[in-house]
C-alpha cells in the first residue's frame, strides 16, 4: 500500500500539533486554517485569546519550505502570550518561570533524541 504525501496544510497541522505537545501548549484550543494568499508578507500568523484558551494558526504559505520551523515560530508566539498578556503583568515572574521550564523540557527531550 503506498504512504500519501501530506498536503501543505496537513504537514502544517502536524507540526503545529507536534510543537503544542512539545511545548506544553495542551490547555490550548489550537486550530489551523488555510488562508492561503501569494501576496501576505509573512508565511503564518497566530491569533488567540488567552482567557479563552483558544488560537488561530493562519497560514498564508501553506506550501512553504521548513514548515517544522516556521511552526515552532507560531507555537513560541503562543507560548509567551500568558508572559505577554496584561491580565498577567503583576505576575511577571511566574509566567516567565513557566515560559522557561517549558522550554527547557522541551530542549531536554530534544537534546536527548527522544522526539523525533
Amino acid at each position: 500500500m503506498a504512504v500519501r504525501k501530506k498536503s501543505g496544510i496537513e504537514r502544517w497541522r502536524y507540526w503545529i500539533g507536534w510543537w503544542q505537545q512539545m511545548l506544553g501548549l495542551t490547555d490550548w484550543d489550537v486550530t489551523v486554517v488555510d488562508s492561503a494568499d501569494e501576496n501576505a508578507d509573512k508565511w503564518a500568523e497566530v491569533e488567540f485569546d488567552v482567557v479563552r484558551r483558544c488560537a488561530t494558526v493562519n497560514v498564508y504559505a501553506p506550501r512553504a519550505a521548513g514548515v517544522r520551523r516556521l511552526a515552532a515560530h507560531e507555537m513560541l508566539h503562543l507560548l509567551l502570550a500568558d508572559l505577554l498578556a496584561k491580565k498577567v503583568r503583576k505576575d511577571r515572574a511566574v509566567e516567565e518561570e513557566r515560559v522557561v521550564c517549558s522550554l527547557a523540557w522541551a530542549l531536554d527531550k530534544l537534546v536527548q533524541g527522544k522526539v523525533k
